[in-house]
């Protein structure tokens, strides 16, 4: 998909895709959920046929529990605790 680029020297490529990995579980699973499903629905077609079902997907995130988990972590200088909700 040409998303994610990582040059890393032979041989730590298992390494930096795990930390890759730890990187992307740490975020909201909710958010994660949506744009790995956001992805696979987007490649077959442009970007015109997908952007309103988008737009609603991310719509809903942007109201869910873990939005505002995200901004009050921020704001209250912590790290989120995400629920997936």
């Amino acid at each position: 998909m040409g998303f994610i680029n990582k040059v890393c020297p032979v041989g730590q490529q298992v390494e930096v895709a795990i930390e890759l990995a730890r990187k992307i579980a740490s975020n909201a699973p909710l958010v994660v959920q949506t744009m790995k499903s956001l992805a696979r629905q987007t490649l077959p077609h442009s970007p015109m046929d997908t952007y309103y079902p988008q737009k609603r997907q991310l719509e809903a995130i942007a109201k869910s529990e873990d939005a505002v988990e995200g901004v009050n972590a921020f704001k209250e200088k912590r790290a989120p605790r995400f629920k997936g909700h």
